[in-house]
């Protein structure tokens, strides 16, 4: 034999190592949303508990955006309104959140800017008798200035 030469380290030219897919390792939750006419808003994956890993630690505080319109199961009315929600609890396979925040999308806060309007935006901060801290923004517009 020769100096160097480990037969059992030969491997076939082209030969790769096989590869399982990242989604084998995972595990499916549904994301529940409280109080809407469709409760479970989507699906998420998280990889699967393995040793001192737990799958649920690695969930808990997800935010997840979803439309007004998906959560009451209606066409067309509400879908410029997004709903945030961020999961607080797992139970199972099931994932319970709370409202996280709401926001509209950029292209309606682009339609409602208009030429010869002011437009007029305000925020404040509330804190709530249980502790919450509520920020509110406000915008507003003007009726149309002549020049």
């Amino acid at each position: 034999m020769t100096a160097n030469k480990n037969p059992r380290n030969f491997k076939k030219k082209g030969a790769k190592k096989k590869t399982a897919h990242p989604f084998a390792k995972k595990e499916w939750y549904n994301v529940l949303a409280p109080g809407f006419d469709k409760r479970c808003i989507t699906l998420t994956p998280c990889n699967k508990t393995a040793g001192l890993v737990n799958s649920a630690d690695s969930l808990r505080g997800r935010v997840f955006t979803t439309s007004l319109a998906d959560c009451n199961n209606q066409a067309e009315a509400n879908n410029w309104r997004k709903l945030k929600f961020q999961i607080d609890e797992i139970k199972g396979f099931d994932c319970y959140t709370n409202f996280y925040g709401m926001d509209i999308t950029r292209d309606k806060a682009c339609s409602m800017v208009k030429k010869w309007y002011s437009l007029i935006e305000a925020f404040v901060q509330a804190k709530t008798s249980d502790g919450y801290i509520l920020r509110m923004f406000c915008i507003a517009f003007t009726k149309k200035t002549y020049k």
